[in-house]
């Protein structure tokens, strides 16, 4: 009786508990989202909802600050207004948005740092009308090889004016036409047989089936609505079914010896024209003349890759077997081939073959992975094998690094690295490793810490970076190998699986991101790489008469104190050349290409042997400046509500769950470099893989600790971040803080 009567006793003392927490959840007033539109909704036009947040029962409605909204497609944040106001009912947030981009997007409300219910919200948006400009062929290259009395398929993506995907109910078939020229002949009309199948693509794209009735070389021109497609010039070989039997064979046969003779013209006058060789494997063709008939000399060298273009016409337009060669690196150079069309068609599908077969960036990078594993498959398994680097010093850790690698070959390089520091106890299951490499990117890619790159600003830190000639003595041009090495052991490292994803902390300049991919500069990378010097100097000149600004093809380098310490000529003679109305781009680009590239070359020459110890130079080559930064480099912004809706808790108590509610709310008032800071205290990385939270592996974890009140801990090898229990929201935000601050590097047994 006496338990009975001491049962009944604690219920009633916890009644008035009870009672407290019922009325503070219904003085809680409830938010409501309206959204103003109906659904698919186009792309293109303003749209806005609203989020009610209203009074409770007591009138009192929560602050503004208190709602976060954040609204992301694909992992990208959109922008979007916010008009704020109260009526007698509510306190309202109208948001407007414009959707550029087609797909789901995730509207996302929090209240208090928690979702309010029924968020995220997910609204999809339709692509716009079919835009000719925006529409091209897919896997363009601007030779095609079909085979004569063949059906030859051309796949076009459709898209609309912001370059979103079509739908195939969206294309109008019949608006699609190709007309065909020949190039080899008088004649230059030809009729080309022309099926087009919409939607027929696993991915919906529409399929243009070809047939042409006879060999030689032509020019199509694609058009949708009579508007020429984005890429819609193209020249077209047809050849016949034995030429083309031929060129399956030699494919077949992976030929690295392969020649043609040719006749080689060092101008257009054909009286000139000398006897050569054309040889052609699947890195590059290369044209050699021989003296005395074996002693050979390379005339020109010409990668395989997209940027190598082929033109048919000139003064020799009408002989079949012309063709010039150019790359944007050296003077084009014309041939004349008996086989032309053969060589040609063995470019393209050695071209075809190192592009992995699609123009999307998500192809490519897949396509880069297998062929990086490909050639080191010859290396012992990483996946298996660790090489141990132990005893690094952090206070010297470029040297000690250093030290520790520079016996390294490639198949060191290709091992998984287990890493420790001195006077540090740790155990790596992967979270040292990526530490190291977060440290060794700071150290190396910063301007302000050691000097190997700078900037055109050096006040502005989002400026972007590249090679340093001015940089102390204390660094020779091997640490930029070493950086090389940086950022290929990084691609490399990624491409054997998610669970290795290494990232480069770093912010390259356009011009040296497209120095990476073997591309000539142009004076357009001054707008981004230096935009002071753009805004002064470049565009002034593209926008006005250069006559009377009395400017040579030489360029004036100054000392500190302002004094003209030495004259660069830009071409041969060229401070004595005026810079003409005629010749200004050609001044422009002269300058771009010193002051961007020919400064630092021996700087980039060491940085690219670093990079294609790993990774070979044929494969960087298939991306743009913008996709090798993404590869390399991953997103910048951090979205919470994209990292809470990846993110795994591992206890469902109710006690733990106060604690979660705690923390994002905590989390929901930190600025990008605070998340960054426990991104990389929880991951060992401070930037995200392209994907986003998403691409994590191990998925993102929340876990109890078992202690009270004390600073929360991480096991970077598994992304798990160990929260104690807190009395309060105070403690706990005070104890984040000072852990992603404090305890962002180093690493102990925990």
């Amino acid at each position: 009786m006496s338990y009975f009567v001491a049962g009944l006793q604690s219920l009633f003392e916890r009644i008035p508990q009870f009672i407290q927490t019922i009325s503070a959840q219904v003085s809680i007033p409830r938010t409501d989202v309206v959204f103003q539109w109906n659904e698919p909704c186009r792309v293109g036009r303003e749209v806005t909802f609203s989020v009610l947040s209203h009074r409770n029962q007591y009138g009192e409605l929560i602050d503004s600050d208190q709602i976060l909204i954040e609204i992301h497609v694909g992992g990208i944040a959109v922008p979007f207004t916010v008009e704020i106001f109260e009526n007698p009912r509510n306190l309202v947030h109208l948001v407007r948005f414009v959707a550029h981009r087609s797909g789901s997007y995730t509207v996302s409300i929090m209240r208090s740092g928690q979702h309010i219910r029924g968020s995220p919200f997910i609204k999809i948006f339709d692509a716009g009308p079919v835009d000719p400009l925006k529409t091209a062929f897919a896997n363009y290259t601007s030779t095609v090889v079909v085979t004569n009395n063949i059906y030859h398929s051309l796949d076009v993506i459709a898209k609309d004016k912001y370059g979103n995907v079509c739908s195939p109910k969206q294309l109008d078939k019949s608006l699609f036409n190709l007309r065909v020229n020949k190039l080899d002949a008088k004649k230059t009309s030809h009729n080309a047989e022309l099926v087009v199948v919409s939607g027929d693509t696993a991915d919906g794209n529409s399929t243009m089936l070809l047939k042409i009735s006879e060999p030689g070389c032509f020019r199509a021109i694609a058009t949708y609505n009579n508007i020429k497609l984005k890429n819609g010039e193209i020249i077209i070989i047809s050849l016949t079914e034995s030429e083309a039997s031929e060129v399956d064979r030699i494919i077949k046969s992976n030929d690295t010896n392969l020649s043609y003779q040719i006749k080689y013209f060092s101008s257009n006058v054909f009286d000139k024209a000398r006897s050569a060789y054309s040889y052609i494997s699947p890195r590059q063709l290369t044209i050699k003349e021989f003296y005395l008939k074996f002693i050979p000399r390379t005339i020109c060298n010409f990668r395989i890759r997209p940027h190598t273009k082929f033109s048919y016409s000139g003064s020799h337009s009408c002989d079949p077997h012309i063709l010039t060669i150019s790359d944007g690196l050296q003077p084009p150079v014309t041939i004349w081939c008996e086989k032309r069309n053969i060589l040609v068609a063995i470019f393209n599908r050695y071209l075809q073959r190192s592009l992995g077969g699609s123009e999307s960036f998500q192809h490519k990078r897949s396509f880069f992975y297998q062929e990086v594993r490909k050639v080191h498959a010859s290396h012992p398994s990483r996946a298996f094998t660790k090489l141990r680097i132990t005893n690094l010093n952090r206070k010297k850790i470029l040297k000690s690094f250093m030290s520790k690698t520079a016996r390294f070959d490639v198949s060191d390089w290709c091992h998984n690295f287990e890493v420790s520091f001195e006077l540090e106890e740790a155990l790596d299951w992967g979270g040292v490793r990526r530490e190291l490499f977060e440290i060794l990117n700071t150290e190396l890619f910063t301007p302000s810490e050691n000097g190997l790159f700078t900037t055109f600003d050096i006040e502005n830190k989002q400026a972007l970076i590249h090679p340093n000639t001015k940089r102390a003595d204390s660094y020779p041009l091997s640490f930029y190998e070493l950086c090389g090495k940086i950022v290929g052991k990084c691609l490399y490292d990624s491409a054997q699986g998610e669970a290795y994803h290494l990232l480069v902390k770093a912010r390259f300049s356009r011009s040296f991101l497209a120095q990476m991919l073997g591309l000539r500069v142009s004076y357009d990378y001054f707008s981004s790489d230096d935009p002071e010097l753009y805004k002064t100097k470049i565009k002034y000149i593209l926008d006005n008469d250069v006559t009377e600004l009395n400017l040579t093809f030489a360029e004036e380098e100054y000392s500190s104190s302002g004094n003209v310490v030495k004259v660069v000529d830009l071409k041969s003679n060229g401070r004595f050349i005026t810079v003409t109305e005629e010749n200004k781009i050609e001044y422009l680009n002269l300058l771009s290409q010193h002051r961007l590239a020919k400064k630092f070359t021996s700087e980039m020459d060491h940085f690219l042997k670093g990079v294609h110890m790993l990774i070979p130079e044929n494969l960087l080559a298939i991306f743009d400046e913008s996709e090798l930064e993404l590869l390399m480099c991953g997103i910048g912004n951090i979205s919470i509500s994209d990292m809470k809706l990846n993110c795994i808790a591992t206890d469902s108590s109710r006690s733990f769950g106060k604690i979660l509610r705690w923390f994002w709310a905590i989390v929901g008032t930190f600025s990008q470099e605070e998340l960054a800071r426990l991104l990389q205290f929880v991951t060992g990385s401070s930037q995200l893989p392209p994907g986003g939270f998403k691409e994590l592996r191990p998925s993102l974890q929340i876990s109890p600790a078992l202690v009270q009140n004390g600073l929360p801990t991480s096991h970077t090898c598994f992304n798990q971040l160990c929260l104690p229990e807190y009395d309060s929201s105070a403690e706990l935000k005070r104890c984040l803080i000072l852990a992603i601050n404090e305890g962002s590097e180093g690493f102990g047994l925990v």
